[in-house]
């Protein structure tokens, strides 16, 4: 029996990055994966309140609103996946804040690989298996 696919919700206005994170997650050998993509802020947050995830990567930049709000309003939800912040630029002030708002991990767009995205989305999983005491 195989394991089950890994949901993955990507919020990202750039339809580039889907296309991106969506290979990236191709070329893992060791699970599989279900990516849905939401385009918008208000898509995404309404994907998570319709929909169940493992994980959810967040870009920084989200049109008018930023991924900081959207993990407020996240976490503001209650029972939600854990929260991967990705962005363009690696910013240490972005980094700390983004840990502070309960990103279980900040990744640079620009460094991701197959590798990189798969363990913090493993990590960011137990962290929220550990999280809810399971």
């Amino acid at each position: 029996m195989t394991d089950p696919a890994i949901r993955v919700l990507l919020v990202d206005d750039d339809q580039d990055d889907y296309h991106i994170v969506r290979d990236l997650l191709k070329l893992v050998e060791m699970a599989r994966f279900e990516l849905e993509w939401a385009s918008t802020y208000e898509r995404g947050l309404e994907a998570i309140r319709t929909s169940s995830y493992d994980v959810c990567l967040v870009d920084f930049r989200l049109g008018a609103r930023n991924g900081l709000e959207f993990l407020d309003d996240l976490t503001a939800m209650g029972d939600h996946p854990e929260a991967i912040m990705l962005t363009g630029g690696g910013h240490r002030i972005v980094d700390v804040a983004a840990s502070q708002a309960g990103a279980a991990d900040y990744l640079v767009k620009s460094g991701l690989t197959h590798v990189l995205l798969e363990r913090s989305i493993r990590y960011a999983m137990e962290r929220g298996r550990l999280h809810n005491g399971g």
